[in-house]
């Protein structure tokens, strides 16, 4: 709680996806904590840590034999169990505004995404890499570099497997959120009309290249790994998903865009000095 660029990303969580499994903090709450027994803990991992839900993904100088031996003498035991249902989800939106004695203010703001398995997804990374992916992104260069509004601005996105949202974070002094908001805002508008030749070459490239340099550490293959095995039942090769990053199209960049622009009313969470409850996008 004492770090608010954390907390503000919690409360766009929990404002985006309100009173849902998705909406709420990894961390608990301290009541709910505090009010925890041995018998709720014993419980739930009697019916959720079951064979039936695990995904075990190694990666790394290792025999598969050696492994599946290892995971046999430890985990053998464990019962089979009936495999859990995930709640569902959906974006909703909605803001929440918390207000602090803080240098800067920080801000961020969502859209309705898409989940991993929608069509458009591939073309949502490639619009989030060229309006806010890197230095070179266009709210980088005009926010921060040639106009100063702003100590850090960046886009992002979160998919899951049935919704997901486009993502926004700026941290900047309080003086200047009313004239970096309109900046952003004109920044997708342009972008809604079409993304330049170069930078959606560049931004193709930087996806491709991430891709392939997640595949030199081990964690993160690990994680990628067990990731797809529970989101899409399969390990998918990294030559198909550079090939769905190269299938992107232009067209398919603006039409994320501009239906991003379309939104009237985007998810807000703001953590800093000032009254912010009028501030929209």
């Amino acid at each position: 709680m004492d770090t608010p660029d954390d907390v503000v990303f919690d409360n766009l969580q929990a404002a985006a996806y309100a009173n849902q499994s998705l909406g709420r903090s990894i961390l608990g709450e301290a009541d709910n904590i505090k009010a925890f027994r041995q018998e709720d803990l014993l419980e739930y991992l009697a019916d959720k840590y079951v064979a039936s839900n695990i995904v075990i993904s190694a990666v790394g100088n290792l025999k598969h034999s050696d492994l599946v031996t290892m995971i046999e003498d430890k985990l053998g035991e464990l019962l089979t169990g009936t495999p859990a249902k995930m709640d569902t989800a959906a974006y909703v939106g909605g803001r929440k505004i918390e207000s602090r004695e803080l240098e800067q203010v920080h801000i961020t703001a969502a859209w309705p995404g898409f989940s991993f398995h929608d069509d458009n997804y591939y073309a949502m990374q490639v619009y989030s890499t060229i309006l806010g992916g890197g230095m070179s992104s266009r709210l980088f260069q005009e926010v921060r570099e040639h106009r100063g509004l702003a100590y850090s601005v960046y886009s992002f996105t979160s998919s899951h497997a049935e919704t997901g949202m486009f993502g926004l974070y700026a941290g900047t002094s309080p003086d200047m959120v009313a004239e970096m908001v309109p900046v952003i805002s004109a920044e997708m508008a342009a972008l809604a009309k079409g993304p330049e030749a170069i930078e959606y070459k560049v931004a193709i490239a930087q996806l491709k290249a991430s891709l392939m340099m997640a595949l030199e550490a081990t964690t993160s293959r690990m994680e990628q790994l067990g990731r797809q095995m529970l989101v899409f039942d399969r390990v998918i090769p990294v030559e198909e998903m550079i090939a769905n990053v190269g299938a992107v199209e232009l067209c398919h960049v603006q039409r994320v865009a501009e239906q991003l622009c379309n939104v009237k009313d985007p998810t807000i969470a703001i953590v800093g000095p000032g009254d912010y409850q009028k501030l929209t996008f």
